[in-house]
C-alpha cells in the first residue's frame, strides 16, 4: 500500500500535463517542420515574468519562435512536464523534436542576444 501511495502522490500533488496539448504541439510541430520550447515556469519565478517583458516580448526574439517552433508554457507548480520531463530550476527551457527527442535542456534567464543565440544553435 505503502508503494502505491508513494507513486499516487506526485500525481494528486501535481496533475498530469494535459497530454492532449502536447499531442496538438507534436503534430503542428510534424506538420510544419518546427521543434517544441517548452518553458517550465512558475507563477512566483521572479526571472520567469522578466524573460516574459523583455526577452520573449521583443519582436526579434517573436519572430524567431513563431518561425521555427511551438512554444508551449508549462507551470510546473500545477502541472508535470510531458514526456516524463525534469527541471532543475525556473525558467528552464526544453527543445523537444516532432519525435520526441529532447535535443537541449537550458535552464535560466536569458537576455535577447544570449536567447537569440541558443536559438539559431538548436535550430541548425
Amino acid at each position: 500500500m505503502r508503494i502505491l501511495a508513494l507513486i499516487l502522490l506526485p500525481l494528486l500533488l501535481f496533475g498530469a500535463f494535459d497530454q492532449k496539448i502536447f499531442e496538438n504541439a507534436l503534430q503542428r510541430a510534424k506538420k510544419e517542420h518546427k521543434i517544441i520550447l517548452l518553458e517550465a515556469t512558475s507563477p512566483q519565478c521572479h526571472y520567469c515574468r522578466w524573460m516574459e517583458r523583455t526577452t520573449l516580448a521583443d519582436p526579434e526574439v517573436q519572430k524567431m519562435l513563431d518561425k521555427h517552433f511551438v512554444f508551449l508554457q508549462v507551470d510546473v507548480t500545477k502541472e508535470q512536464l510531458p514526456l516524463g520531463l525534469d527541471w532543475s530550476l525556473t525558467p528552464s527551457f526544453i527543445f523537444i523534436s516532432p519525435q520526441k527527442k529532447v535535443l537541449k535542456k537550458i535552464p535560466g534567464a536569458w537576455k535577447k542576444e544570449d536567447f537569440l543565440m541558443m536559438l539559431r544553435e538548436v535550430i541548425r
